[in-house]
Order: C-alpha cells, then sequence, then structure tokens
C-alpha cells in the first residue's frame, strides 16, 4: 500500500528505471508520467492519442518500442479524455509489449471493473497496475493506494518504501477498511452522479476555447 496512486506510481519507476532508459507515454496524459522520467534522467517519447475517438496509435507505438523502450506508463481510463482500453486491446498492447520486453505501468485509478476492462497486471507478467480509492470511492483525503504486480517486482518496492514510506498510517489503513466494506454502494453512488456531471459538462462544451465541440468517442468520465 502507498500513499495514493501518486507515490505508487513513483514508487514503481524508481525500481524500474534508469538515467539512459527509453520510456514511452500518451499525450494527453498525466504529467508525472512524462516528467517524472525526465527527473530520472530518462529519455521520454510521448505519444499524441488519435483524436478520432482518442485511440491509440499502434503503428506509432510499436516504432517507439523498436527503439528498445523499458517502460510504457499511461492511464486506462485516461485523464483527460475518459476513452479507456477495452479487454480486447489490452491484450493486444499486452502481446506487442511481449514481443519487444517493454514493462508495462498502468494507472487504473478511474477504473470501474466493468465487464469490458482487465487489469494489466491480470493479463501480462511485466504488467503493473496502480489504483487508489481517490477517484471512483471519493476518499481522495485517506491518501491509500496500491501496487499490483509479479512478485519480484512488488518485493523490490517493498524494501524502497522501507526507506520513503514505511507504511500507509493506520488510521487511514483504518478509514480505506471501511470503505471497502462498503465498495457496492459507494461505488453504485458514483456511477449515479457521473451521468448527471457528465450532462452538466457537455452544456458547457461548446463555450470551451480550444477544445473540439463534439463529445469524444467512449468518453466515460468529464474530466
Amino acid at each position: 500500500m502507498t500513499n495514493g496512486t501518486l507515490q505508487a506510481n513513483e514508487l514503481v519507476m524508481n525500481i524500474l528505471l534508469k538515467a539512459g532508459d527509453h520510456v514511452v507515454t500518451i499525450t494527453p496524459g498525466y504529467q508525472q508520467f512524462s516528467d517524472y522520467p525526465r527527473w530520472l534522467g530518462c529519455t521520454v517519447s510521448e505519444l499524441p492519442l488519435i483524436e478520432d475517438g482518442w485511440t491509440l496509435d499502434w503503428m506509432a507505438l510499436e516504432e517507439e518500442f523498436q527503439k528498445g523502450t523499458r517502460l510504457m506508463v499511461f492511464a486506462s481510463p485516461n485523464n483527460p479524455t475518459g476513452t479507456w482500453l477495452n479487454r480486447e486491446e489490452v491484450l493486444r498492447l499486452r502481446d506487442l509489449a511481449r514481443k519487444y520486453d517493454v514493462w508495462i505501468l498502468c494507472d487504473e485509478v478511474y477504473r470501474q471493473y466493468d465487464a469490458d476492462e482487465c487489469a494489466m497486471s491480470d493479463v501480462y507478467e511485466k504488467g503493473v497496475s496502480t489504483a487508489s480509492l481517490s477517484k471512483l470511492f471519493g476518499l481522495a483525503g485517506v491518501r491509500l493506494g496500491w501496487v499490483k504486480a509479479c512478485p519480484e517486482l512488488i518485493a523490490q518496492i517493498n524494501v524502497f518504501r522501507d526507506y520513503t514510506l514505511i507504511c500507509a498510517g493506520p488510521l487511514s489503513e483504518k478509514a480505506a477498511w471501511a470503505g471497502l466494506h462498503h465498495r457496492q454502494e459507494i461505488l453504485e453512488r458514483s456511477k449515479r452522479k457521473s451521468p448527471r456531471t457528465r450532462k452538466f459538462w457537455r452544456s458547457g462544451w461548446k463555450n470551451l476555447r480550444g477544445f473540439p465541440a463534439s463529445c469524444r468517442a467512449r468518453e466515460r468520465f468529464p474530466f
């Protein structure tokens, strides 16, 4: 367990990356995914999503992997587009990453656990999934996240965590337990609120400067 998803991502990148490694991330995306690897001394390639549906450019992604990529880091569902990789796409990415021996770090903090979704860590031996209680659970103040990965990577993270965090904190863990105990009620509340918020967002979308007037294909969250 970690202090939110941000620290979960940081711990994973600290273990997997060293100066000179090549990292791929997608844009638009979370700034940590590009800036933190750069701070570690890595070379970062930012791969733009295809605006028609905000989907991955698979051909461009393979070209990047051919450069000897160490890690791909991104969020699914994506912030800010709200699009996500369904199960078929996750498996396609897994196969591509396996071909070029690339680690995949997927920030799944907005994942809704729908039937068409699956965790990257569940389908790929070098897949890492991170998440927290901050988004769907609405418990950002608890500051509790986690990493799910192969046992070997988790063991290294636990050693590194002893020098940076020690533990997430007993009060946070107790509050997190209470939230998870009422998991179904909280997730159902989030799903009820999402359509109302999206409707409000769409009503003002056309007035935002610099954004396309049309709504995003497959969008889920109104960021």
